[in-house]
């Protein structure tokens, strides 16, 4: 399971050693790591501290390992952040750059940039590749930076938030009828078994809620909360159904925001442990799912995967 989290003291002698470590810096000039002493990380972590939410840093873990680090740091005038990410060498090839960057990318946005950007050099090509999959484009440095970075054989690459709004169905009742349509369209299950669901917690005859990510208006992901998502398992509930995302925003982080949502928002009306049904391997991992058991789906020939948020 990757795990992706705020750095704290405790984390300081694993950012240390990911900094010493040449095969880790070289792309950003100390080919012999970067040493530092304890005070010196001390004082950095200072830094962090007292400039959070402007700039944070990120520690990534799989299964309990260290990995290594995001960190985000936001120019108010501008409403731009530079990103940062940072792996050891088995880390990487797994999707866990993915997660560590898509988590800091959110936490820029969620904290007030418009633009995020990053500037790998020309020969960092599996850097460039994983910028390219999560959406940067190259472009050439806005001047508030070019002055800084023209002594550098950098690439600048940036992505703007399109204003993703991430809300219950609660607070915007009046898409009800359209929300039912579009989760209908991805799924194929009637309109008006939405409807029935929808109707039941704008009612607050349940706390089993509906989360929309919208984009300029529009619906681009969604998923809700319901007693059983077709399985014969019925003692393991709620269950988290109907996730889906529009194609083009993909890669985005919607789907790991919404999931945190729902998990704080069941758990904020006392309902945990939450479950769900999938065929994917890898992706909930990133956002504390864990794997319980197999069950059997209503009319389905395969068993398929039940997650657990504990």
């Amino acid at each position: 399971m990757i795990e992706v989290k705020e750095t704290t003291a405790a984390d300081l002698g694993d950012v240390k050693r990911l900094w010493a470590d040449g095969d880790v810096m070289r792309f950003v000039g100390f080919p012999d790591g970067l040493i530092q002493t304890d005070e010196e990380m001390r004082n950095w972590y200072k830094w962090i501290e007292s400039n959070r939410p402007a700039l944070n840093h990120y520690s990534i873990f799989e299964d309990g390992k260290y990995c290594g680090e995001s960190f985000y740091n936001i120019d108010r005038e501008h409403k731009s952040a530079a990103l940062d990410i940072k792996l050891f060498a088995f880390a990487r090839g797994r999707g866990i750059a993915a997660a560590g960057l898509t988590h800091a990318i959110n936490e820029a946005f969620r904290n007030g940039a418009e633009t995020v950007w990053v500037d790998p050099v020309p020969e960092n090509t599996k850097a460039i590749a994983l910028y390219e999959r999560l959406g940067f484009q190259q472009k050439d440095f806005p001047a508030y930076l070019a002055a800084e970075h023209e002594q550098y054989n950098s690439i600048y690459m940036e992505m703007k938030t399109e204003r993703f709004a991430f809300i219950t169905l609660r607070e915007a009742p009046d898409l009800k009828d359209t929300a039912a349509e579009w989760f209908h369209s991805k799924w194929g299950v009637p309109k008006e078994a939405y409807l029935e669901c929808m109707d039941q917690y704008l009612n607050h005859e349940t706390e089993y809620g509906w989360y929309l990510c919208l984009c300029g208006g529009e619906i681009i992901g969604g998923m809700g909360v319901i007693e059983n998502d077709f399985h014969d398992r019925k003692d393991l509930s709620p269950n988290v159904c109907a996730v889906y995302t529009d194609e083009k925003y993909r890669g985005r982080g919607i789907a790991g925001h919404l999931l945190n949502m729902v998990v704080e928002d069941q758990r904020a009306h006392g309902i945990t442990p939450v479950y769900l049904v999938t065929d994917h391997t890898g992706f909930y991992e990133r956002y504390g799912w864990e794997f319980l058991c197999m069950v059997q789906g209503d009319g389905e020939p395969d068993m398929t995967r039940m997650y657990i948020h504990r």
